[in-house]
């Protein structure tokens, strides 16, 4: 997990960097980090999988409890 968030950070942090160097402005790197946050997957998904795991409670909650 903490590889995981280092790499989320580094992706993060270098993606304005690469942008501002190809010539884009801070405009386009806010659009292109919300894109990314809000659309893209990083709460995107959010509903769509709270929905499924809406559907099946009984199933996670057996396996959370050792059933």
């Amino acid at each position: 997990m903490v590889v995981a968030q280092l790499t989320v950070g580094a992706v993060m942090t270098m993606t304005p960097l690469q942008l501002q160097a190809h010539g884009h402005g801070l405009g386009v790197v806010g659009w292109v980090l919300s894109a990314h946050m809000f659309a893209g997957g990083g709460y995107g998904l959010v509903a769509v999988v709270g929905g499924v795991l809406a559907l099946l409670p009984l199933a996670f909650s057996a396996a959370r409890d050792g059933r």
